[in-house]
């Protein structure tokens, strides 16, 4: 193959920038979109990595965990994208919110995101594995028996 090949996406600061997504009330973020380079669709990887934003910034003393979409039709480059976090629940440990991302009256997709803090993990546990002597001098391993 000859030719160079160019990327669809901008340099970081720009894609950082479009993560970045911006507070426009309660539950409500505005997203700029990156530059579709000659197509006029929104990547979804972008609008899965906003509402990921969103959801955390929503609930900022948690981090995101798993985060599902449904994209339902394309969205512009030319609008940005209005992004509704609502939250499902808010506990001390666990959180979830559902982010609908739309353009004027038009859903473009939604998602999920599960959100949860870091805590101690008492669930699993166990004896710690005792100390033990390596095999005796001169012991090789059982022959193979088939």
């Amino acid at each position: 193959m000859t030719g160079k090949r160019s990327s669809r996406v901008g340099d970081l600061h720009e894609l950082l920038t479009a993560f970045d997504v911006e507070p426009a009330g309660t539950g409500r973020f505005v997203a700029k979109n990156l530059d579709g380079r000659g197509r006029d669709v929104v990547d979804g990887s972008q609008i899965l990595a906003q509402s990921i934003v969103a959801a955390v910034k929503s609930q900022p003393e948690k981090q995101a965990k798993c985060a599902h979409m449904v994209f339902a039709r394309a969205a512009s480059v030319r609008s940005d994208l209005v992004l509704d976090v609502d939250t499902v629940h808010a506990g001390r440990s666990f959180g979830s919110v559902t982010v609908s991302a739309s353009q004027g009256d038009r859903l473009c997709a939604r998602g999920i995101v599960l959100l949860d803090r870091d805590t101690p993990d008492l669930v699993r546990h166990g004896a710690a594995m005792p100390d033990v002597a390596g095999p005796r001098p001169g012991m090789s391993p059982p022959e193979d028996a088939s």
